[in-house]
C-alpha cells in the first residue's frame, strides 16, 4: 500500500526539519546581524527622542520671536 511510503516521506520530512533546527540552534552566524540591528534601532529611538526635544525647544523660540515681532 502507499501507507508506508507516506510514513517514510513523514520520516524524512521530520528529520529534515529537527536537522534545521538543530542547525538553527547552532549556528551563531546571525548573532552578529541581530547584535546590529539592535543598536541600529537603539541610535534611532535615540534620535527621534532628541529631535522631538530639540523640536518642542525650538517650538518655544520660534512662538517668542513670533510674539516679539508682533
Amino acid at each position: 500500500m502507499r501507507l508506508s511510503h507516506a510514513r517514510g516521506r513523514f520520516a524524512a520530512a521530520s528529520d529534515a526539519a529537527r536537522s534545521a533546527l538543530t542547525r538553527f540552534c547552532t549556528d551563531r552566524g546571525g548573532a552578529t546581524a541581530i547584535e546590529y540591528a539592535l543598536i541600529a534601532s537603539l541610535i534611532s529611538i535615540m534620535i527621534v527622542a532628541g529631535a522631538t526635544s530639540i523640536g518642542s525647544s525650538l517650538k518655544d523660540i520660534f512662538t517668542s520671536l513670533s510674539g516679539s515681532v508682533k
